[in-house]
């Protein structure tokens, strides 16, 4: 079965893109970021689709991670759990999520109290916010 992505190698100076059916990922200078291509009920096919293509682009490589979230309009206990204790939060230094609508607030709030997730994670407005954070953490890895 062939794959549904497609996989474009900018430059070498850690620049990569790359999606399937439900995501685009960009990865720059130790920042991954993650945008949803249309709204997305996210259910475990999603999730599970959407963690093979970001597995497959970190190659064990550890990176911050801004997933916008504007587009996701749901998302289920089983994809909850499974987006907490999948492998993938092992390639993370920290994960941020990035909305203006409040019921994201609800959903993070949900997410953290409840699935646990071992990254840290946090919900901001906008990237520059979430970027600060990662400089916060860590000057040597976030430009």
């Amino acid at each position: 079965m062939k794959k549904k992505y497609r996989f474009v190698q900018i430059n070498t100076a850690m620049k990569k893109n790359i999606e399937n059916e439900f995501v685009q990922i960009h990865i720059d200078n130790r920042i991954l970021y993650i945008k949803c291509k249309t709204e997305l009920h996210l259910e475990i096919f999603a999730t599970k689709k959407i963690l093979e293509l970001f597995t497959e682009v970190v190659d064990k490589e550890k990176y911050y991670v801004i997933q916008e979230w504007d587009n996701i309009v749901w998302m289920d206990k089983q994809s909850r759990d499974y987006l907490a204790m999948h492998a993938a939060v092992n390639n993370m230094y920290a994960w941020a999520f990035i909305s203006g609508k409040p019921m994201h607030n609800l959903m993070h709030m949900v997410y953290t109290s409840f699935s646990r997730p071992s990254v840290t994670t946090e919900l901001f407005t906008n990237y520059e916010e979430a970027i600060n954070w990662f400089k916060s953490m860590d000057e040597n890895h976030v430009t």
